[in-house]
């Protein structure tokens, strides 16, 4: 199986992107071509409706008719020839509309198309950055593949857990970056080019500057969302002066709204209600529940959830059970390097901890991890 490395995801967005500034410069230069088409067509307009005036002001084409102007009776041929003149810079008034408004129409279309093509070019753009934050290779190597780190992430014997420690740092640091580029930056790109054609589209189509106008919010609410999100994942938005066990049922209590079709049992063991937990220790232990937690529900297929959680002043442990559908005992080699059960397993090895995993149709999957809390502050 062939693997999308990070040069051909480039190649492609590179690609992509100049496929979208092309066409957005052509929309552009078509819109302006449209605008003077309209206003041509305006002024040829307002002169044959001046001439239309002046031929039934007048009456040129009757012979009885007089002038409003004058008491003497207007001269036939004199008024005949006038009628023709008219007659002539109408007929070739009416046919220059008729061209320019057959070219009107031919430019509308174009642009449409064109702007079908900005719209799919820009989904393009979503779904590269999408792909790229699920394949992209993250390894200076970039020979290597996903399933050459998952294998190696899975000799434990032989690959120090500093280098995935670190390995998995990057790669979140690689996450940020992507989302910063392809969720934010890239969307405000888009904005800005849609914002340049906004002051065309006020002097000629209405109806596609209210369309581009909800696009703009859109995307500004999307951004927004991806903010709220990152900002979330940066600062971790736990409150450290609650109690711990407060803390653990508010948690469980979010994951039994989320899903009712779920029994979660918890029994929560707490001998000492305002134990305090070290920040780091207690932002990495609600980050290892999330993770088994998300686990569980995207994959087990349960309907029930048991968990056991002790906490002294001396070490956290923890025991969760799920009547799902179980996991392999290979799950670290053929999941991917950087997948959340090896984070989980770092997290645990950085607390000096130890965790184990296992499970089968029969009795589901079990989590059973404990690590010590008396740790003892970094000092500077």
């Amino acid at each position: 199986m062939e693997y999308v490395t990070k040069e051909n995801l480039n190649i492609i967005k590179q690609s992509n992107e100049q496929m979208l500034s092309y066409f957005q410069s052509v929309y552009i230069t078509k819109l302006e071509s449209l605008q003077g088409l309209k206003t041509e067509s305006f002024e040829i307009e307002v002169k044959i409706e001046e001439l239309e005036k002046t031929k039934r002001l007048y009456a040129f084409k009757s012979n009885d008719s007089k002038s409003i102007f004058s008491p003497l009776s207007p001269n036939p041929a004199s008024e005949n020839e006038k009628s023709r003149v008219i007659d002539t810079q109408l007929h070739d008034l009416y046919g220059a509309k008729a061209v320019l408004a057959a070219r009107i129409a031919t430019l509308e279309q174009e642009l449409s198309s064109i702007q079908e093509k900005l719209e799919l070019l820009g989904k393009a753009a979503t779904a590269i950055g999408t792909l790229s934050m699920e394949q992209v290779i993250t390894d200076k190597d970039e020979g290597q593949t996903e399933d050459a780190f998952a294998y190696n992430a899975a000799e434990e014997d032989t690959t120090p857990h500093g280098y995935n420690v670190l390995m998995l740092e990057e790669f979140h640091n690689t996450q940020m970056a992507h989302m910063l580029s392809h969720f934010i930056k890239d969307p405000l790109l888009n904005n800005q080019n849609k914002q340049e054609v906004l002051g065309w589209l006020l002097n000629s189509d209405l109806d596609r500057c209210r369309v581009t106008l909800t696009e703009i919010q859109n995307n500004t609410d999307e951004m927004l969302e991806c903010i709220d999100d990152l900002i979330n994942r940066l600062q971790h938005p736990i409150d450290m002066k609650q109690p711990i066990w407060m803390t653990l049922d508010d948690f469980i209590t979010k994951y039994r709204d989320d899903h009712p079709e779920c029994v979660i049992e918890a029994d929560i063991d707490c001998p000492e209600p305002d134990i305090s937990i070290p920040p780091i220790i207690m932002i990495t232990f609600m980050q290892a529940l999330t993770e088994i937690f998300e686990n569980i529900f995207k994959h087990s297929n349960a309907n029930k959830v048991t968990a056991k959680i002790i906490i002294s002043n001396r070490l956290i442990d923890v025991f969760i059970n799920d009547n799902g559908v179980g996991i392999q005992s290979d799950y670290l080699s053929t999941s991917k390097w950087y997948s959340g059960l090896h984070r989980l397993h770092e997290a645990i090895y950085l607390l000096d901890g130890k965790i184990k995993i296992q499970g089968d149709l029969i009795s589901g999957t079990n989590v059973r991890f404990s690590f010590p809390v008396n740790q003892v502050p970094m000092t500077h």
